[in-house]
């Protein structure tokens, strides 16, 4: 530590930004590959994480690595201040590379591909918890009734809330079937009448 701020001393001052820039990076991305976090949350804006907003190569390498997180908090600045093809990448990964041992997920405060939530949901098998929160999601119809069905079938999954400020970019897509998907299953109640229309489509 003392011999990094000497060093720094050489250095003109305009470069002191790049530096810390620099090292919170590698801070992260070394935790994540050197399994020192079982809670990922990051809320800062997405270039004090990536090189750059659309670079998200780095750190889906180092989720490929990562074998201890169980829990992920994305919100705040983070995935609004994504483009939406590396927001998405970074949503699936949770899925796809942290699905088998992710027990809680937490996102919030962006546009998000109602596919990409339902992709979560399905990849992990262990999910006990997700929270979606001043999210706007976007899809069709038939994609919020496949993230339904998929909450609906989950075997693990207990917690679901989706309570505070969320929306669908249509606005004529009804999300209580969604809302509700977790109460329904829990309660002996039936899934929406869209779901039994699809299941019963599926299975003729």
């Amino acid at each position: 530590k003392v011999s990094f701020i000497s060093s720094c001393s050489l250095l003109p001052t305009s470069l002191f930004p790049l530096i810390i820039h620099l090292s919170t990076i590698m801070t992260i991305l070394n935790k994540i590959e050197n399994n020192d976090l079982t809670h990922l949350k990051i809320s800062m804006e997405a270039e004090d994480v990536f090189h750059n907003d659309g670079n998200v190569r780095d750190f889906l390498d180092a989720l490929q690595k990562n074998t201890s997180i169980t829990t992920v908090t994305l919100e705040e600045d983070f995935l609004g201040c994504l483009r939406a093809d590396a927001r998405s990448k970074v949503i699936q990964a949770l899925g796809d590379d942290l699905g088998s041992k992710l027990h809680d997920v937490t996102l919030g405060d962006s546009l998000i591909l109602v596919s990409d939530v339902t992709h979560v949901v399905s990849k992990c098998p262990t999910l006990r918890s997700l929270n979606l929160h001043d999210v706007v999601l976007q899809g069709q119809s038939e994609q919020f009734r496949a993230l339904e069905a998929a909450l609906m079938q989950h075997p693990t999954l207990k917690d679901f809330d989706m309570s505070k400020n969320c929306t669908s970019a249509v606005q004529e897509i009804d999300m209580d079937g969604v809302r509700n998907a977790k109460k329904t299953s829990g309660s002996g109640c039936m899934p929406s009448p869209a779901v039994q229309k699809s299941a019963i489509a599926k299975s003729a």
